[in-house]
C-alpha cells in the first residue's frame, strides 16, 4: 500500500485502548489502528476530538479516515501502522472496503493512450530539429503535422502537400517530392 495514501472504511469497534499519548482501537475486521491526543504543538487532534464528541466505546460501528505508515522495527523488520487521522458516523461513508478495492482496480485497468504519448514525444523532436535549422515558430507549426504524420504513420498528410505555404522535402536534384516519394532521408533535419 502506498504511503500517505488516505484509505476509508466503516468499522466496528471492538476494543479500545489508551495509552496515555495515542489510543489504540483494535476493530472488526482484525486490524489495529491507532490516533495520538495531541498534535505537536499540545493542541488536540481531529481524530481525539471526533473519538470525544462522538462518545465511541467497544461496539460502535463508525467511518474512519487513516493512512499506512511504514517503520523499521530495532530488528529491522518493516512494520506497518494505521493511523486514523478523523471519524465520520458510518451512515456519512458510502463506500466500503469492497468499494475501495473495485475503484483500485478500476483505476489499473485505464490504461494510458500510448499512442497519443508517442505523438507527443514525436512531435517535441521535430519541434526541437527544426529549431535547431534555423525554422521560425509560424513555419513550424505548418509542417510539423505533415513531419509528425510521416514519422507516426510513414506518409506525408495530403493536404500539406497541396498548401504553396508548406515547403515539401526536396529531392538530390532539387525537385519537391511528392507524398508517394518522400523517405525519411529527405527530411531537412
Amino acid at each position: 500500500m502506498e504511503q500517505d495514501k488516505l484509505e476509508k472504511k466503516v468499522v466496528v469497534i471492538q476494543e479500545i485502548t489508551d495509552k496515555e499519548k495515542q489510543f489504540r482501537l483494535r476493530c472488526d475486521d482484525n486490524r489495529s489502528y491507532s490516533f495520538w491526543k495531541n498534535k505537536q504543538d499540545g493542541s488536540e487532534t481531529r481524530a481525539y476530538q471526533d473519538f470525544k464528541s462522538q462518545e465511541l466505546k467497544a461496539g460502535s460501528k463508525i467511518g474512519i479516515c487513516y493512512k499506512d505508515n511504514d517503520w523499521q522495527n530495532a530488528d529491522g523488520k518493516t512494520i506497518t501502522s494505521h493511523n486514523i487521522l478523523m471519524f465520520d458516523p458510518a451512515d456519512d461513508i458510502q463506500y466500503s472496503s469492497e468499494n475501495i478495492v473495485h475503484q483500485k482496480q478500476k483505476v489499473r485497468n485505464e490504461t494510458p493512450d500510448w499512442e497519443k504519448i508517442a505523438e507527443g514525444k514525436v512531435r517535441h523532436g521535430i519541434v526541437c530539429a527544426l529549431i535547431q535549422t534555423g525554422k521560425e515558430l509560424q513555419d513550424i507549426k505548418q509542417v510539423l503535422p505533415a513531419y509528425t504524420d510521416l514519422v507516426m504513420n510513414g506518409v506525408f498528410q495530403k493536404s500539406i502537400q497541396d498548401n504553396p505555404d508548406v515547403a515539401l522535402p526536396e529531392d538530390a536534384d532539387g525537385d519537391e517530392v511528392t507524398v508517394n516519394e518522400v523517405k525519411v532521408d529527405d527530411i531537412p533535419f
